[in-house]
């Protein structure tokens, strides 16, 4: 926002101070000064953010100066008794009993009729303000409207009445109403919109949409130089109602951004009380008849935050002048410039928080945070305290370390990615409420996404590049029986796999592309070196969940699986192919793996070995025999099952079973693609060499156990 350095001189006194001090000590207390234009006079250039909205006026910026700079107080003369009262012979007619005094929009509203008016042009000074802060002067009743919303941080229009309607008011025709309409129509919005059944309240005039209250204006009703007779509108809404129209409508405009980051109440009177002032001074003649109505909705009962003195002296530490904790006398002069009404008993400051400051001071850390910010973070010292005790880490940054390790060994490259991300209605996540900047309202709530942007990013810019992973914080909201909510933070791992040359035997030959059972290898291999007792069951119970989670979506229909904990069954995380559509937006050709896992639940898989438990171990000294068997299987049957199978229910005889590959073969009748498994089934006895008999009996056991799978077709390699 551009703030002109001539208009905040007249609401403070600034002359003694440099403007580059100025904009030094806006930056230390939070503000970023983006740039200074020097165009008929200085602008700052101000990046506000979201939670300080209260600084997004002429008058509130001052306030701020002020108690950064510690000026007493504003110019009163510049604020209140610039302008003569109103004329002694205004008629007025309260007319308050016309309409409802329970509004589900509204927190307060005022608007005033005044016929027959004639008003001079907006003066030089009023012009060179507007110009100053970028906005082009119109005519006199449009300046006076943008003059005061900038310097006040209000809502307050002006319509020309006899657009509105061409025959004398007919006041019982104006209403504050619920707009009853299934679409709202231009000129109201540059689109249509279904309201989709929700509570649209607005002004109306013989059910002629004039306002909807914190959205949008009827643009054809406003002023130009002709306007005689006008409808004065100023209003505040109440934050909760913004947000569900915007999300019902997805129609943001500049009047619901106001809105929805909210205008201060305490100044919606004053604010008003000078655009009538300054009309009446600017008016030729005497105006001859004014309507007034005005509804307030009673103020909150007023925020008190106790903060103990201990707890300020821990968090911001001695300062640099005499390396001695802030004094209580320091501290309640600060609390005072800001407004803050400091008390102060037995160790413990209560502070009443001004209007204009609930919404982003609600904690006593956030007093603390205040106190900082005014005294300077850099007038603190900002050394660590040093102690004699050696710190150990913690077992899951252990963990984390050696995860970290042997994923870098193995060829990955670790990524970051922000924890904020862009609101997705898709998935339930945690959105924040007051949000910084729009692009950042919303908690991830899995890796995998930000990981397939990234996929994506490089893809884009050529790098094939295709093994990360990443570890960082996950947040959830689960819904109790109460119906109350909680909210969850974890800690998880996510990665993906899949370069088109990711295995090359030689340096002659060919890259080629992973297959399942190669990814899976690779993620076996993280498992086997942390020693994690990790079981792969398939996905497809979770598909039928009244609450599956949102990767599923992701996970390819049949190359996917759930990770558990062999021993409590609890859910660990999931490995996939990427689905065919995401694979297809990710542009490439080559099949992707992902995986992601919870790292306080991966933990608890873990069981370090006692090496000395198993130093002996018995072992066969007579040959062994191996059998390779490749088995055609139904897409529903799982390799992991077949295998489990045949060494739990085959001949004593058998030592292992392992899987080899897996391939695919063309059907020559149906030219459908047949899916192939090999098997290594090795065969060895303890006390004695194994001879013909007792092979040929094993083979016939595996062939029986193998028809009671139903396996398409049996091959011996």
């Amino acid at each position: 926002m551009k703030f002109s350095w001539k208009w905040l001189n007249e609401l403070i006194d600034l002359p003694n101070i440099p403007l580059k001090e100025i904009t030094k000590q806006l930056i230390l207390t939070g503000f970023e000064v983006e740039d200074q234009e020097k165009l008929n006079h200085t602008t700052l250039n101000v990046s506000i953010t979201t939670n300080r909205s209260d600084t997004a006026s002429i008058i509130g910026f001052a306030r701020e100066l002020s108690s950064i700079f510690n000026i007493k107080a504003l110019k009163t003369s510049f604020i209140k008794n610039k302008y003569n009262p109103l004329n002694k012979n205004l008629k007025q007619k309260k007319i308050s009993n016309l309409f409802p005094l329970v509004s589900t929009s509204l927190l307060d509203i005022e608007f005033e009729i005044i016929n027959n008016i004639k008003i001079r042009p907006s003066p030089q000074w009023l012009q060179n303000h507007l110009k100053a802060c970028n906005i082009m002067p119109q005519n006199s009743f449009h300046d006076i409207s943008e003059y005061i919303n900038i310097k006040w941080g209000q809502d307050i229009e002006i319509f020309d009445l006899n657009k509105i309607t061409n025959t004398s008011i007919d006041i019982h025709s104006i209403q504050i109403k619920t707009i009853n309409k299934n679409k709202i129509y231009k000129p109201i919005f540059q689109a249509c919109y279904t309201s989709h059944g929700v509570s649209i309240e607005g002004l109306t005039y013989n059910n002629e949409i004039v306002s909807i209250f914190g959205i949008n204006s009827n643009s054809s009703f406003h002023c130009d130089t002709n306007t005689s007779s006008i409808i004065i509108l100023a209003h505040i809404c109440k934050p909760d109602y913004i947000k569900t129209i915007i999300n019902t409508l997805e129609q943001k405009t500049s009047k619901s951004q106001k809105h929805l980051k909210g205008i201060s109440r305490q100044n919606f009177i004053e604010a008003y009380q000078e655009i009538i002032n300054l009309i009446s001074q600017l008016t030729y003649k005497t105006i001859n008849l004014t309507y007034k109505y005005k509804w307030h909705k009673f103020l909150i009962k007023k925020n008190r935050i106790k903060v103990n003195k201990s707890i300020i002296d821990n968090i911001l530490g001695p300062t640099t002048t005499n390396h001695q904790y802030l004094g209580i006398n320091s501290i309640k002069e600060i609390l005072t410039r800001l407004h803050f009404q400091p008390q102060y008993h037995a160790d413990i400051f209560t502070v009443t928080i001004p209007e204009y400051r609930n919404k982003d001071l609600k904690r006593p850390i956030d007093i603390v945070e205040e106190i900082g910010r005014i005294y300077g973070f850099n007038n603190f010292i900002d050394q660590l305290p040093q102690g004699n005790k050696l710190q150990h880490s913690s077992k899951i940054n252990q963990l984390i370390a050696k995860i970290r390790t042997i994923l870098r060994n193995l060829g990955f490259y670790e990524i970051i990615n922000y924890p904020l991300e862009n609101v997705d209605k898709s998935r339930s996540s945690v959105i924040l409420y007051n949000p910084i900047l729009e692009d950042q309202a919303q908690l991830r709530n899995y890796l995998i996404y930000n990981i397939l942007n990234t996929i994506q990013y490089n893809n884009k810019n050529n790098n094939s590049t295709l093994e990360y992973f990443e570890i960082g914080r996950v947040f959830h909201k689960k819904t109790l029986s109460n119906k109350k909510h909680i909210y969850i933070e974890d800690i998880h791992i996510g990665g993906a796999i899949g370069n088109n040359e990711y295995l090359q035997t030689t340096w002659l030959q060919k890259g080629q592309t992973l297959s399942w059972f190669q990814a899976k290898g690779i993620i076996q291999h993280l498992f086997q070196q942390l020693h994690a007792k990790i079981i792969w069951t398939p996905v497809g119970n979770l598909k039928h969940s009244l609450k599956p989670p949102m990767w599923l979506n992701l996970c390819h229909p049949y190359k996917s699986a759930i990770l558990k904990n062999k021993n409590t069954q609890e859910i660990i995380g999931i490995f996939s192919e990427l689905s065919f559509k995401y694979a297809k937006e990710t542009n490439k050709n080559q099949a992707t793996y992902f995986f992601e896992f919870n790292i306080l639940n991966l933990m608890k898989t873990i069981q370090p070995k006692k090496h000395l438990s198993y130093i002996q171990y018995k072992y066969s000294h007579y040959p062994s025999v191996t059998r390779d068997i490749s088995l055609i299987l139904t897409k529903k049957m799982q390799a992991e099952e077949v295998q489990n199978f045949l060494f739990n229910n085959t001949n004593k005889l058998v030592e292992s079973v392992k899987i080899l590959k897996e391939y695919y073969i063309r059907n020559k009748i149906d030219q459908d693609k047949e899916r192939s498994i090999s098997f290594r089934i090795t065969y060895r006895s303890k006390n004695r060499t194994l001879n013909n008999i007792d092979i040929s009996k094993i083979d016939q056991d595996i062939t029986n156990l193998l028809k009671k799978l139903k396996v398409i077709n049996i091959t011996n390699i």
